[in-house]
């Protein structure tokens, strides 16, 4: 026998057997490349119809949502996808609130229709 590889008992020698491709993982959060800074400002008398808040991104690494009402505690964001926000549905978000979001998906929002409001978005993406 010589290293890995030996003779079989016909003579013959086994294929060499090529090297798996290995990746080192680490439970160190890589930095995103980019990112950038969004603020929608929506007026008390807006109609409440939804608005893109974030396209679809593949290489979105997380975003943060930040919202701040004009009056504390009783305006509201509703935050979904286009079909939840156009029936009333979706997540509820207060004054004060952040939302953070670690996926690609494409997200809508609208105000409450009393309430002027202000989301801040800060969306974080790979190269």
């Amino acid at each position: 026998m010589t290293g890995f590889l030996h003779e079989l008992e016909d003579g013959v020698m086994p294929h060499k057997i090529e090297p798996l491709p290995v990746k080192i993982v680490t439970d160190k959060i890589e930095a995103a490349e980019y990112a950038s800074l969004t603020s929608f400002v929506i007026a008390a008398t807006a109609p409440v119809q939804p608005l893109r808040l974030m396209a679809q991104d593949q290489k979105r690494r997380r975003a943060v949502i930040m919202i701040k009402t004009a009056v504390a505690n009783t305006g509201t964001v509703r935050i979904g996808q286009i079909g939840d926000v156009t029936n009333g549905q979706g997540g509820i978000l207060f004054d004060g609130q952040t939302l953070v979001m670690e996926n690609q998906r494409e997200w809508f929002f609208t105000g409450d229709g009393v309430n002027a409001a202000t989301i801040t978005v800060l969306d974080e993406r790979y190269q």
